[in-house]
């Protein structure tokens, strides 16, 4: 059996999907949305999570973008 091999394009979107696949992070990204600016804790009073899951969320979200 020969290794498959995906597209740049799938690799791409599989990334941003797993980046995606948490509801805390979806609620960080709407918070972001409707902010001007925003600072790290603006996210932890406005959201029922953690400081250090809030922390961890946005840091794969930012990495994401930084593919």
């Amino acid at each position: 059996m020969t290794d498959k091999k995906y597209t740049d394009e799938q690799e791409q979107i599989a990334r941003f999907a797993k980046a995606m696949g948490h509801p805390a992070r979806m609620a960080i990204l709407q918070f972001l949305l409707r902010q001007e600016t925003c600072f790290f804790g603006d996210i932890h009073e406005e959201l029922p999570i953690a400081k250090a899951i809030q922390a961890s969320k946005r840091n794969v979200i930012i990495s994401q973008n930084e593919m």
